[in-house]
């Protein structure tokens, strides 16, 4: 987990105002992006903020988390994004 929070570190500030595709098997790499697609057999299954999925009744994302352990708590830059806007 360190070093994948220094490799996150580093890709926020080194592609700051770029679009930037991630493909992630770690929810922790990527609930915090601004927003995240969740495929089903290759097909878009749902696509926004994660935070705003994780909070959505019946998300895919949301079960997912629930699995892996991810609670509200972990989503803290992604809740400030969405209030400051």
């Amino acid at each position: 987990m360190e070093t994948d929070n220094r490799i996150q570190a580093t890709m926020k500030q080194a592609f700051a105002g770029r679009t930037l595709l991630v493909i992630a098997h770690r929810l922790r790499t990527i609930i915090n992006y601004d927003r995240v697609m969740v495929l089903n057999q290759g097909q878009i299954e749902e696509c926004a903020n994660p935070y705003t999925l994780w909070k959505r009744k019946g998300s895919a994302f949301r079960e997912i988390c629930d699995k892996s352990g991810i609670g509200e708590a972990d989503f803290g830059e992604s809740v400030r994004r969405m209030k400051s806007e």
